[in-house]
């Protein structure tokens, strides 16, 4: 599903150089939606050497999606304000109609974070609205 995380390393801050990292990322990454795409991106940042285990929690609302990321040796919850205020950089991974819902429920909890859609569809300008006052900075991002 994702065949070059450059972008995503390059908006949390992190060097590629030949496939390897120049330095681990030092911060704590919420992955809030344990979808395609959610496990897509935990995998990816492990399998890639970007963050430890011990670096991530995932959110999600259904208990079967959270049972199948414990092999991972991750955090998982199914709060999302959890996952977000125990990290720097949150990804949103969850279908597009439900992003704003997302961003208004953590928002008061993102001042300084990173905050990284990967919903089809929704614009930067929509992040932005969304998160308005929440002091957050917002990119998006999409996977081929």
């Amino acid at each position: 599903m994702f065949r070059n995380f450059n972008e995503i390393y390059k908006i949390a801050g992190m060097n590629m150089i030949s496939g390897t990292h120049k330095r681990a990322l030092k911060k704590k990454i919420a992955v809030i939606g344990a979808g395609h795409i959610g496990l897509a991106l935990v995998e990816e940042l492990l399998r890639g050497g970007a963050v430890s285990a011990s670096q991530i929690i995932v959110s999600s609302p259904a208990f079967t999606k959270i049972k199948k990321l414990k092999k991972f040796n991750i955090s998982v919850t199914a709060d999302n304000k959890l996952a977000a205020a125990k990290s720097d950089i949150v990804f949103i991974a969850v279908k597009p109609a439900l992003v704003e819902k997302v961003i208004l429920e953590i928002g008061e909890i993102l001042k300084g974070k990173l905050i990284v859609s990967l919903a089809a569809g929704v614009t930067l300008a929509q992040l932005q609205k969304a998160g308005k006052n929440s002091g957050a900075r917002f990119a998006r991002i999409m996977p081929n």
